[in-house]
């Protein structure tokens, strides 16, 4: 499966979700709320979800999303002749970070709306805008971390990393 294939699942999911949840408003504005019975588990699973939010990362779903991710961000570095590289860490890193969070971010408020909970995004613009501001500056350091590998680490023959390309993985 591509990681096309699982953008789109994903994406089909966030969207299934999102049109149950109006049909919830509207059964819920016309007297009948067909989760009733289910939104404390929601709301249960949503505040687990923000105790622990590193649970998302042994979740099925974000595993199989995460490593074709991952395995096109390596099948691309690789074809542009990176593999094992600075390049190719500061590229695993940047999809790693950004994925974790679009996830995080996606799941929190599908539970959010499954839970019965109404959210106003304008009131948390200027948590998203500090929020990207420390990830632009994470990526500046790691893309200056990179080009200093690039040019000072150790190269091999034929300017490769010495060691070949040994298999770069993330924590997640």
């Amino acid at each position: 499966m591509s990681w096309v294939n699982v953008a789109i699942a994903v994406g089909s999911a966030v969207y299934s979700g999102y049109q149950s949840n109006k049909q919830s408003n509207a059964m819920k504005a016309a007297g009948r709320d067909p989760l009733r019975r289910d939104r404390k588990k929601y709301a249960a699973d949503l505040m687990a979800l923000l105790d622990d939010p590193s649970s998302l990362y042994s979740m099925p779903m974000y595993q199989a999303a995460f490593g074709e991710g991952q395995q096109a961000v390596t099948r691309n570095m690789a074809a542009q002749g990176y593999l094992g590289s600075g390049n190719m860490a500061v590229g695993l890193q940047k999809y790693g970070m950004s994925f974790g969070y679009d996830m995080f971010d996606k799941y929190s408020k599908f539970l959010a709306n499954l839970a019965g909970f109404e959210f106003d995004n304008r009131d948390s613009s200027a948590m998203v805008a500090g929020g990207q501001q420390a990830y632009l500056g994470t990526q500046d350091m790691l893309g200056q971390l990179g080009a200093i590998w690039g040019t000072y680490g150790p190269k091999g023959s034929a300017g490769t990393p010495a060691g070949g390309g040994g298999g770069m993985t993330t924590g997640m």
